[in-house]
């Protein structure tokens, strides 16, 4: 179940595994910031601007508050926390699969003033 692969993707992400993180993706994957603004193209640049997100953010972590599985997509609402000092914020991510792996993630966030 597609859920599933989420769970573990939101875990690797948790322990600030970039590499496994970006293994969870096709080799040609894209991820977008809504409306439509293309972020990562790739495996080896999603590894790279998550390994620079780890980084800069030691604290980071994602709750996932509510998930839908929709035949090839996964519609997530998560919480995102960068550190103990930082509001935390929201995203609604849709991962979109080719196969077992995520194949496009596009990612809505909050609007913060």
């Amino acid at each position: 179940m597609r859920s599933v692969k989420i769970d573990h993707l939101v875990k690797v992400y948790n322990a600030h595994n970039a590499k496994a993180f970006a293994d969870c993706f096709t080799p040609d994957a894209e991820v977008y910031d809504h409306p439509g603004h293309l972020a990562q193209k790739g495996q080896a640049a999603i590894r790279d601007f998550y390994t620079k997100l780890f980084d800069e953010h030691p604290q980071n972590k994602c709750d996932v508050l509510y998930k839908a599985d929709l035949g090839d997509c996964i519609v997530s609402h998560e919480r995102i926390h960068r550190s103990a000092a930082t509001r935390p914020f929201d995203v609604v991510a849709v991962y979109r699969f080719k196969g077992d792996l995520v194949a496009r993630l596009d990612f809505i966030r909050e609007h913060r003033d």
